[in-house]
């Protein structure tokens, strides 16, 4: 669920912030914001794959990890 939705909705922030905002002059803002929050984010993946990795659900790859690859680019 992190991944769909929370780290997917903040890259779509971060590469279209014009998009989240009325005033073209936040766009800034809403890119800087959406940073952020990716960056907390990937703390949290990072904690995940250190507990009980290599993959996200333990042992074996899952669909979640293709979807983890493709959010890494």
């Amino acid at each position: 669920m992190v991944l769909t939705n929370t780290i997917q909705p903040d890259f779509m922030a971060f590469f279209y912030p014009e998009r989240y905002t009325t005033d073209i002059r936040g766009a800034g803002a809403v890119k800087a914001a959406a940073e952020e929050r990716l960056n907390a984010a990937y703390v949290v993946v990072d904690e995940v794959l250190d507990r009980g990795g290599p993959f996200l659900l333990g042992n074996a790859v899952s669909i979640a990890d293709l979807f983890l690859l493709m959010l890494v680019r």
